[in-house]
């Protein structure tokens, strides 16, 4: 029966911490099944409501389940096995529905310690059931970085599909980075706060794959105090004509227009070809040209 309460206890603590960061969360009913060797907590009729700074949107799941094995309480799985519900503040409805949505969570002295999220055929749908966004698989996992504080993230995405995406037929969305000063973005989630404590992305490959055409990139990017990308990146193409040639430049901003322009020209008529950029003072240069200006992704700091 003690893993049994543990288990309850540490999810009434991580509904608490959500609670403290600003979130509402109710639910109709907890009860713990399955020991002694393996437990399960149900929760039915869970409401989670993100605070004001998110639009207070609203998630409505009718059952949501945590798992336990009695000799490491530490490692829950949590699970959604049914059809979920999610409304913002315009009233705005969605459904979304997976054919397996899972979590794998790792404590240590209380907090999350390693962090994994899997979605298998995930779909999300308007109010009207017309799917506007679709994936094969996704997955998501946090890992303790090489600093006590940086955590390293690997994500990806195969077969996405959205009704605006400006490139045709992804086959894949992949990234493996390391971020650094995690504890600032972690608690306050402010680009802004998380730039003031030093903060900056190491990656490793950011790869945007079209069947057998590619781009993956690489670098280290930090944000200035003008609240521009700042920093040295490597860019890998394959194919990069196909990968062009399946871009609708219409759904691109100006600015990225411009870039993407400067990059046709860098690439015309090669198969592969690996070219360096720098991003400085709000501009993307090659070399000493400036391809494009940039807007800044945060307020100016001055």
């Amino acid at each position: 029966m003690f893993g049994a309460g543990w288990l309850q206890n540490q999810t009434k603590q991580q509904i608490a911490n959500l609670q403290a960061e600003g979130y509402q969360v109710s639910y109709n009913e907890m009860k713990v099944s399955g020991w002694p060797y393996r437990f399960a907590l149900t929760m039915q009729g869970v409401t989670v409501i993100a605070p004001p700074d998110q639009q207070n949107l609203q998630i409505y799941t009718p059952v949501l389940r945590v798992h336990a094995m009695a000799w490491k309480l530490s490692h829950l799985i949590v699970e959604i096995p049914q059809d979920s519900r999610i409304r913002d503040a315009q009233d705005q409805n969605w459904l979304y529905s997976a054919q397996r949505s899972r979590a794998s969570l790792v404590f240590r002295q209380g907090r999350i310690f390693r962090l994994s999220t899997e979605l298998a055929n995930p779909v999300l749908s308007n109010q009207n059931r017309d799917a506007i966004f679709t994936a094969e698989r996704i997955e998501m996992h946090l890992r303790p970085g090489s600093e006590l504080d940086s955590r390293n993230v690997f994500a990806f995405a195969t077969m996405p599909v959205w009704p605006d995406m400006p490139l045709q037929d992804i086959s894949e969305l992949r990234l493996q980075a390391e971020v650094f000063s995690w504890a600032s973005l972690a608690a306050s989630k402010n680009l802004a706060i998380w730039r003031n404590a030093a903060g900056h992305l190491q990656i490793e490959e950011a790869v945007l794959a079209s069947m057998d055409a590619s781009a993956t990139v690489s670098g280290d990017l930090s944000i200035d105090q003008n609240g521009f990308l700042n920093g040295t990146t490597k860019v890998q193409f394959v194919q990069p004509g196909r990968l062009f040639d399946k871009l609708d430049k219409t759904r691109l901003r100006q600015d990225n227009q411009k870039l993407l322009d400067g990059i046709m020209v860098l690439t015309g008529g090669v198969k592969q070809v690996s070219l360096s950029f720098k991003l400085k003072k709000g501009g993307v240069y090659a070399g000493p040209f400036r391809l494009a200006r940039m807007s800044p992704i945060v307020p100016s700091a001055r």
